[in-house]
C-alpha cells in the first residue's frame, strides 16, 4: 500500500493460492482416512464416545458434501462443524477472516476515504458482527502486527540488540501465561500477551540459531508445517482406531509408540507437502501472480 501497487485481487489470488493448495487436498485426504476408518475399525473413537478429548463427535455423520463445501469456504466453526474428525481446522477460520479484516481496515486508514476503502471497511465490520466469536482473537492477532511493527524500533536500540539473554525471561513469562491456562476468564488474553512478549524479544534481539544444522532442520521444518497443520489428525485417528485400539498406559512402550506414529506423521505431511505445497509458487505464477519474496514464502499462514 505504501508502494502504491497493492490491490485486492492480487492479495486474495495469494492468499487463496496459498490456502486451497493444501486445504482441498487435505480435505480430500481427510474424508478418505475417515471413510477407511469408519469402515474398517468403526467403535468408541469413531463414535467420539472413548473418552478423550479430541474427538468427541459421530464421524460418520459429519462426511457429506455440505460439511466439505463449508470447510473449503473458511466457514468451519462458524456455519458448520470442522469436516469428519479433523478438529484442528477450527482455528483455519480464524486465520483466514483475520488476513481479510486486516487489510479492509488498514487501507482504509492508509488509503483514506475512497468508496472502495469504505465498502471494505462496511463489509468488514459486517462480518465481525456476524462472527462476533472471532473478534477477540483478531485482537490478540493484531498483537502481532504490533510486534512486527516494533521490531525496527528497539532493533536499532543497540543496548538491547545486544542482550540476548533477554529471551529466556520473555520465555519465561510466555510459560508462567500457558500456566494460567486453567484460570478462566483470562486464559486466552495471558497466553497472547505472554507470547507476544516472547516474540518481541526473540525479533528485537534477532536472536538466531547458531548451529548450522538445527537452522536447516527449523527452516525445512517450517516449510511443511502447514501441511501438517491440516492433515495430521485422520491419519492419526486411523492408526490410534485400528491398530492401539484402546488407551494405553504411560510407560517406555506406549511413549515409543506416540513417537513412531509423530514420526509417521511427519512423513506423510511431507509427502503431502512435496505433492502440493511446494507448488504454490508455482501455480501463482499460472494465475499471473509473481512469486512473493524469499522471506514471505517461509511463513506458513
Amino acid at each position: 500500500m505504501t508502494r502504491g501497487d497493492w490491490s485486492w485481487r492480487g492479495y486474495l489470488a495469494d492468499r487463496m493460492t496459498r490456502l486451497w493448495i493444501v486445504l482441498l487436498p487435505a480435505l480430500l485426504l481427510g474424508l478418505f482416512w475417515d471413510s477407511a476408518g469408519v469402515h474398517l475399525a468403526w467403535g468408541p473413537f469413531y463414535q467420539g464416545t472413548e473418552g478423550n478429548a479430541v474427538q468427541q463427535i459421530d464421524v460418520s455423520q459429519n462426511l457429506g458434501v455440505a460439511g466439505l463445501v463449508c470447510n473449503a469456504a473458511f466457514l468451519q466453526t462458524l456455519a458448520c462443524q470442522t469436516y469428519g474428525s479433523n478438529g484442528p481446522l477450527w482455528s483455519l477460520a480464524n486465520e483466514f477472516w483475520y488476513y481479510l479484516w486486516f487489510p479492509a481496515l488498514y487501507g482504509a486508514w492508509h488509503l483514506r476515504r475512497t468508496p472502495l476503502a469504505l465498502l471494505c471497511v462496511l463489509a468488514a465490520l459486517v462480518t465481525m458482527g456476524l462472527f462476533h466469536g472471532l473478534v477477540e482473537g483478531f485482537l490478540f492477532w493484531l498483537l502481532g502486527v504490533l510486534a512486527q511493527a516494533l521490531e525496527t524500533r528497539l532493533a536499532r536500540m543497540a543496548t538491547i540488540a545486544r542482550r540476548k539473554w533477554l529471551v529466556l525471561p520473555a520465555l519465561l513469562v510466555f510459560l508462567a501465561a500457558i500456566a494460567l491456562t486453567k484460570h478462566k476468564p483470562y486464559a486466552d488474553a495471558a497466553v497472547a500477551l505472554g507470547f507476544f512478549v516472547l516474540l518481541l524479544a526473540v525479533l528485537s534481539t534477532r536472536i538466531r540459531i547458531g548451529h548450522a544444522g538445527l537452522s536447516r532442520l527449523a527452516t525445512v521444518a517450517s516449510g511443511f508445517s502447514y501441511s501438517l497443520y491440516l492433515t495430521h489428525f485422520p491419519l492419526t485417528l486411523l492408526i490410534a482406531a485400528a491398530l492401539v485400539k484402546v488407551r494405553l498406559p504411560v510407560g517406555v512402550g506406549s511413549l515409543g509408540l506416540a513417537a513412531l506414529i509423530l514420526l509417521g506423521c511427519y512423513a506423510y505431511a511431507f509427502a503431502v507437502y512435496w505433492l502440493f505445497e511446494r507448488n504454490t509458487r508455482r501455480v501463482r505464477d499460472l494465475l499471473g501472480r509473481p512469486a512473493l519474496p524469499a522471506a514471505e514464502r517461509g511463513q506458513n499462514i
